[in-house]
């Protein structure tokens, strides 16, 4: 009987009572852990834990739109080895990207992300490009949408996701391709050679790493033409390209871009002052009949307000007017035009003729004569000038500028410039000609030095040492605390 009341004591004592509640609390909270950890792995398998400030990996609002309206299977190919370029400068930016873009599978099961090595499997490049007008080659992001396909060439460099400023702009990029793609339309833009224009797809071009690629990133294929070669402007042009003439039309080649443009084609002009003085009068035989006239001079502010310190011919404008103040005046709210030239917005109106200023001077600003610089004009000028013409049902649109510089490489890598600005009047100029349906503005992520993320192998490994470990560790630390004051 004395044994049974021992054991009767022991199991009513207050210890034991303390001990198997705490015991059994530690069960179930290791239970729920368990079950948590197994919840988690069925929900989040493949998935990372972004928990950098900037949300590096997180996919925006503008890009989920563009990948919930996705219709048809786009299929992204890396064909880019990581482990090759990991000793680059900006890798960090690369692994990024390469995350980033399985966020985009993650997130529609219409994208589709593989990496392939072409050195091990070199049918790919053939399966892509049959007939070898693309020039895939190893180290490229192919987008591809039924027989749509656009590649994206990385540089070794590491520099290809980011801005001017060291921002990433990785998903800027490829929500930019995604949306090319799944239109399955490409674009032609025809840009000008026989007037002193540059070539944009020269690498050695001032105007090939902004403009020439931001135009392709943008659905774009740019192709050089000599308007004197051509009986006319090609019919699958969706706008001709003039930049920085430094010589008039010829009356032949004036006539064409007048004949182009009255059929329904849309002409993006960027004058820029032109040393010896020139006159632009072919120019101004097409221009003026919407409503634009181009002297060639040499603006200056006289207001310090508008300009850079020391540099009058930097001129610092607000955002006054125009499509792009509808649809970019929340996010450029100043913007740095250099080395401009005369652009007037003319009093010519007539029916069917509309007409917006985007950008213009102070009514303070200098026209300066090229050939004599005493010889100046003081008044107010228009930097950027659209005007579209509807006859005969027929609508022509014409984005005019009196300088190429802000979308010049040397300008935007400059302390004046700005990638960013730039790239949103581009853009906007783009979404004004009506050659996008909507306007993809996705911001760029700053933070890039800061991250932390975990994978989910990580998250796992994480997920066990808090929520199982830890745990036992605790059940393991109360049994011998328990065991220890028993036996005192």
């Amino acid at each position: 009987m004395s044994g049974n009341n021992s054991i009767r004591k022991f199991f009513t004592s207050k210890s034991f009572v303390r001990g198997g509640i705490s015991i059994i609390i530690i069960v179930i909270v290791l239970a729920i852990s368990i079950f948590g950890v197994l919840i988690s792995d069925m929900l989040f398998e493949n998935k990372k834990l972004d928990l950098t400030k900037e949300r590096l990996y997180e996919l925006g609002k503008t890009t989920k739109e563009v990948l919930d309206g996705l219709e048809n299977e786009v299929e992204i190919y890396n064909l880019a080895d990581l482990s090759l370029i990991a000793n680059t400068t900006n890798f960090s930016a690369l692994q990024i990207a390469f995350d980033l873009l399985d966020s985009y599978a993650e997130y529609s099961d219409k994208v589709k992300v593989m990496t392939i090595d072409p050195d091990r499997e070199p049918q790919i490049i053939a399966q892509l490009d049959p007939s070898g007008a693309l020039s895939i080659t190893k180290y490229m992001l192919v987008f591809k949408c039924g027989d749509s396909v656009r590649p994206f060439q990385l540089g070794l460099n590491g520099t290809d996701f980011l801005d001017d400023d060291s921002n990433l702009i990785a998903e800027q990029i490829f929500t930019e391709f995604i949306k090319t793609v799944s239109k399955g339309i490409n674009k032609k833009v025809y840009y000008t050679l026989g007037h002193g224009e540059p070539d944009l797809q020269d690498e050695r071009s001032d105007y090939h790493e902004y403009l020439y690629t931001g135009l392709y990133r943008l659905g774009y294929d740019l192709e050089a033409m000599n308007v004197a070669s051509k009986s006319e402007i090609p019919a699958d042009a969706s706008f001709l390209l003039i930049i920085s003439p430094k010589n008039d039309l010829s009356n032949d080649d004036a006539y064409k871009i007048d004949h182009y443009m009255k059929q329904g084609g849309n002409a993006v002009i960027l004058f820029d002052p032109v040393v010896p003085d020139i006159l632009l009068n072919n120019f101004n035989s097409v221009l003026n009949k919407y409503n634009i006239g181009v002297k060639n001079t040499f603006i200056r502010e006289t207001d310090k307000n508008n300009f850079r310190p020391e540099k009058p011919d930097e001129l610092i404008l607000d955002l006054k007017g125009g499509p792009l103040y509808d649809t970019a005046g929340s996010y450029i709210t100043k913007a740095v035009f250099s080395k401009c030239t005369q652009l007037d917005m003319l009093k010519n109106e007539k029916e069917g003729l509309e007409s917006y200023r985007w950008f213009w001077t102070g009514g303070k600003a200098l026209s300066s004569s090229i050939s004599n610089p005493e010889d100046s004009k003081e008044g107010e000028f228009s930097i950027i000038i659209t005007s579209e013409y509807t006859l005969s049902g027929t609508t022509s649109k014409v984005f005019t500028s009196a300088t190429s510089a802000f979308l010049s490489d040397s300008f935007i890598n400059s302390e004046s410039g700005n990638s960013e600005t730039s790239g949103l009047i581009l853009q906007s100029a783009m979404y004004w000609l009506g050659e996008t349906s909507e306007e993809v503005s996705v911001p760029a992520k700053t933070g890039l030095g800061e991250n932390f993320a975990l994978t989910a192998g990580e998250a796992q490994i994480s997920y066990w040492v808090l929520l199982l470990i830890i745990p036992l560790g605790l059940i393991s630390a109360g049994v011998a605390i328990w065991l220890i004051r028993r036996h005192k």
